[in-house]
């Protein structure tokens, strides 16, 4: 028995819906799923990981779907699911993958963070 069992229904079908999501984005820019795993397979940095986290934000950002943009939270939701569904697939590029979108926070958080005692 797998642990995948223990997953809520309402969990593993947001995780579906937000896979889904992330190969029409692949589908809209022309890659496969294939190359993706190719090449995150042969990067040990965890940047091509990161890269493709960083645009597939981008397209939840500005996607129009069939009513409109994304709410901010389920556009959260589809960003949370795929990352975590990708480091399940590469957990040795977990924490090189997470420093590196960590790096990349807003401005005003970086401010505010030096701002702080």
């Amino acid at each position: 028995m797998s642990l995948s069992a223990f997953v809520p229904t309402n969990t593993q079908k947001a995780r579906a819906t937000a896979i889904s999501a992330f190969k029409r984005m692949l589908e809209l820019e022309g890659v496969s799923m294939e190359f993706v795993h190719a090449s995150i397979l042969k990067d040990d940095s965890g940047k091509r990981l990161a890269a493709a986290m960083d645009r597939f934000g981008y397209y939840l950002a500005t996607n129009e779907g069939k009513n409109g943009k994304l709410a901010r939270n389920t556009a959260s939701s589809y960003y949370r699911n795929v990352k975590l569904w990708l480091f399940d697939s590469y957990p040795h590029l977990r924490v090189a993958t997470e420093l590196i979108l960590l790096k990349q926070a807003p401005p005003e958080s970086v401010q505010t963070t030096r701002m702080l005692p």
